[in-house]
């Protein structure tokens, strides 16, 4: 089962994050905890990605999570599903068998964004 979870896997999870916020952390450690394998855009170290942020979500405010391109959510929408014990239910809704083809891939450290990693 391939997912893309965004607080963004090589097709898998994201997130959307910024650095050392304890809703951030929290997301991590669950992700970490479940052995999910996630990709986590920082906002602050990818600038760019924030206006993305804003044009998928409406808000600037993370961790933002997205499963194969599909908004979930934050803490809140994580945590709600946790306690519920619907979580890995939700998760399976969500997934599917296999990540978009065009769903982000892994960002690199080092560049702001694809643009500038092509003129060096």
């Amino acid at each position: 089962m391939g997912m893309k979870t965004e607080i963004s896997n090589s097709k898998g999870e994201s997130a959307s994050s910024r650095d050392r916020t304890a809703d951030c952390s929290a997301v991590r450690s669950f992700f970490r905890e479940q052995g999910l394998k996630f990709v986590e855009i920082n906002i602050y170290v990818y600038p760019t990605t924030e206006k993305e942020l804003v044009e998928r979500t409406g808000s600037s405010s993370v961790p933002q999570i997205f499963f194969n391109k599909k908004l979930f959510g934050g803490l809140v929408a994580l945590n709600s599903l946790r306690n519920s014990g619907l979580f890995e239910q939700r998760l399976k809704e969500m997934v599917g068998r296999k990540c978009p083809d065009d769903a982000p891939a892994a960002l690199v450290y080092g560049f702001d964004d694809s643009k500038e990693e092509q003129t060096r």
